[in-house]
This record gives C-alpha cells, structure tokens and sequence, in this order.
C-alpha cells in the first residue's frame, strides 16, 4: 500500500523539513502552501498523513478554521494520522480545546519525527 502524505505548510523552511522527515519514514510527499490546494488534493485523493500549519493562509494569525475544516474530512478516516504544527502557543491552544491534534515547533523535531 503507497503511503501519502500531504503537506501544508506556509513557512518553506519548516515543510521543507517535515517533507524530509516524513521522506525518511517513506511516505510519498504532495506539499501545497494554501488551504484551497489542501482541499483540492484531498478531493483528489486519500491520504495516510496529514501535516499543516492549523492557521494556514493566516502566517501569524490565530485563526484555526484551516485546521478545524481539514480535520473535520479526516478524522473518521481509520488509521489516517493528522498533525497541526504551530510556532504560537496560543493557537496549539485552540486547537487542542477544539480536539485538534497539535504541536509547537518548539516540542522539536525528534516529537515531531515519533509523530510521523
């Protein structure tokens, strides 16, 4: 079974890692830097990892609704693993009152990497 993962980071510097990290465990990477791009792979296909900055499109925002909508399509998907990941506290806040799966940048690569 082909494993995918999709990618949705507006920072280049951090997809650019976590397509690495996911690269090394062998998931396919498709990365896109928009939710409107996350929502069309998605239509377009299944994936196994969801990785995303919970406000994306909104670089330094607090709006979490990019998450809320992609975790909405995927949580009842069985064995299909999501992961918001932000550098604000506040908004790994939001997410986790909302149920959302989510960690800081600053937990570090190797929390991120035994996620993935």
């Amino acid at each position: 079974m082909e494993r995918r993962a999709l990618i949705a980071m507006h920072d280049l510097s951090w997809r650019e890692t976590i397509e690495e990290l996911a690269q090394d465990k062998g998931w396919q990477i498709h990365s896109v830097a928009t939710l409107d791009d996350m929502l069309a792979r998605m239509d377009e296909r299944n994936y196994g990892l969801y990785v995303m900055d919970p406000n994306l499109g909104t670089y330094g925002g607090r709006d979490i609704t990019p998450a809320e909508t992609v975790y909405e399509r995927v949580r009842v998907q069985p064995g299909v693993k999501f992961l918001a990941i932000s550098g604000s506290d506040r908004v790994i806040l939001a997410c986790k009152e909302k149920g959302i799966p989510a960690i800081s940048k600053t937990s570090g690569l190797a929390t991120i990497n035994s996620y993935i």
